[in-house]
């Protein structure tokens, strides 16, 4: 089931037509218990986006709060939003059903595009026209997602996820400062795990050293926690011990929201 908004009114899912050559900010957002899960921040992440490319926003935290709830009060599963805004100020929310099950393990791989630095694109800014993500994401073939380096070579993140490396029992992610998303559910993961008693290490990592660590896991707002069993050619076990534990005290958590 899929439902388009423009503009507070149910329109057909060819309404969308976005201004050429302009940029169109989004922001994705899901529930848990049929409730928007963090919908102060992500709200904030949107703001923060148009604020960048100097676009107005007229929906308000509440429009889309009141949206999402109607959406999903009768349904069974958890429901999944897209929030574009143009340059006009037009926004269209894409409401969709989210599946029962995230994937048990799933493969990635390196992307042969760069993320593009801080300095030339803003890492907090979500825009559809970003190139290196759009081309990360037409070349990740049948891969789950790409991991993409920063100009400096070192692991940022994919190219719709935040990425986790657990070695010896330290849970390691690259630092903001590596042209990483401020991921909403990584921050959550690394508030769980240290209240799990986890250490947390934000870390530059080389592309070599991903084969050595012991588990790997992406983080992203549909899906929560996914662990990676392949990464190229090298399998890991997934989810791993440490994997598991987390995904498990997230699913506590979100319970619990």
């Amino acid at each position: 089931m899929k439902l388009m908004i423009k503009n507070g009114k149910e329109c057909k899912e060819n309404c969308v037509k976005f201004p050429p050559y302009e940029p169109v900010v989004y922001e994705t957002l899901r529930t848990y218990n049929k409730k928007p899960y963090f919908l102060e921040e992500h709200f904030k992440r949107l703001l923060a986006s148009a604020s960048l490319v100097n676009i107005k926003v007229k929906i308000t935290k509440e429009d889309i709060e009141e949206f999402a709830l109607d959406f999903c009060k009768d349904k069974e599963e958890e429901c999944y939003f897209k929030i574009y805004i143009d340059t006009s100020s037009s926004f269209y929310i894409e409401a969709t059903l989210l599946e029962h099950n995230a994937p048990q393990s799933v493969k990635i791989g390196f992307s042969p595009f760069r993320k593009a630095p801080s300095s030339s694109i803003p890492s907090q800014l979500k825009v559809i026209t970003r190139s290196d993500i759009l081309m990360t994401r037409i070349n990740k073939g049948d891969n789950y997602d790409l991991l993409m380096l920063n100009s400096g070579g070192f692991v940022a993140e994919g190219s719709f996820s935040n990425v986790f490396f657990v070695k010896n029992g330290v849970l390691l992610t690259p630092p903001l400062d590596c042209d990483v998303l401020d991921g909403i559910t990584r921050r959550n993961v690394m508030e769980i795990a240290k209240s799990c008693g986890i250490e947390v290490v934000e870390k530059r990592i080389q592309p070599w050293e991903v084969f050595l660590f012991d588990e790997i896991f992406l983080t992203h707002t549909s899906k929560g926690i996914v662990p990676v069993g392949t990464v190229v050619n090298r399998t890991f076990e997934a989810p791993g011990r440490l994997t598991k534990q987390l995904m498990d005290a997230f699913a506590s958590f979100v319970r619990r929201y």
